[in-house]
């Protein structure tokens, strides 16, 4: 199913659309990330609270404050067992070893971008890095020998800031939102970046992406409610699918994801 983040006017809700049903937090969230194994979601709100949903009943199974130094920016969940990765507006990423949720501790932290960094990447099975994006225009490949061994990896320069980033783990490709709503991709063993010639006229801007990796499609989500949908094969050849209209009201996507 569908989850849509309402991030706007305080929103605290998370709308699953095939249900109806809503997942109510205490504060306007920050990120929301499925597990690995696609059981239950994580959300985060600014202050450092981590919210666990059971996604089968729709409630919340647990939460835990972290009390971080820096409100979160993004939240993800690696590979390595019961371990969340933070990302702060002070630069920093965090590690914490939730095994307890009650008394969550830190195992690392790292610096890789000299700003806010606005978004973390995972991938499901593989345990040897995570992707960062910060507001200093750079996009960075972390390198994690141990839990408590990470280290800055590459740093791409890009020109612009991200808003959004999505891992297509079937070919290890990273799709790339701009603030500005335009799209690029790049792969991991190349290191390039590439445009993805999808544009919209009038007033109408890219403002949310999603990956459906079962249907191996690729969703817009734009300011004026509209979503376009890709197919995953013609994504990297920049050829767009008919398009869909989800939102009610015109209102503007904000953000979505598929538990894939």
């Amino acid at each position: 199913p569908i989850i849509c983040e309402a991030l706007r006017n305080a929103q605290k809700n998370f709308l699953k659309e095939d249900i109806n049903a809503s997942m109510v937090a205490n504060w306007e969230q920050k990120d929301l990330q499925f597990s690995p194994d696609k059981n239950f979601l994580l959300s985060a709100d600014k202050t450092g609270t981590i919210y666990k949903w059971n996604l089968s009943g729709e409630k919340l199974i647990d939460k835990c404050f972290l009390n971080p130094a820096s409100p979160i920016e993004a939240v993800s969940i690696p590979a390595w067992p019961n371990t969340i990765i933070t990302a702060h507006q002070d630069n920093s990423v965090v590690l914490w070893n939730v095994s307890d949720y009650k008394k969550p501790i830190i195992e690392a932290t790292l610096r890789a971008h000299n700003g806010v960094v606005r978004k973390i990447l995972t991938h499901p099975a593989k345990i040897n890095y995570f992707i960062t994006a910060g507001k200093d225009s750079s996009i960075v490949i972390n390198e994690i020998t141990n839990i408590n061994s990470v280290n800055p990896g590459q740093k791409i320069k890009i020109n612009f800031f991200v808003k959004d980033m999505l891992l297509d783990n079937a070919t290890d490709n990273v799709i790339v939102l701009s603030e500005k709503g335009d799209i690029y991709w790049f792969n991991l063993n190349e290191k390039k970046m590439y445009a993805l010639n999808e544009t919209e006229s009038g007033k109408s801007k890219a403002n949310a992406i999603a990956l459906n990796e079962k249907n191996k499609t690729f969703y817009i989500g734009y300011n004026d409610g509209k979503i376009k949908v890709f197919s995953m094969g013609d994504i990297y050849k920049s050829n767009s699918l008919p398009v869909y209209n989800y939102a009610e009201n015109k209102s503007a996507i904000e953000k979505f994801s598929f538990n894939n």
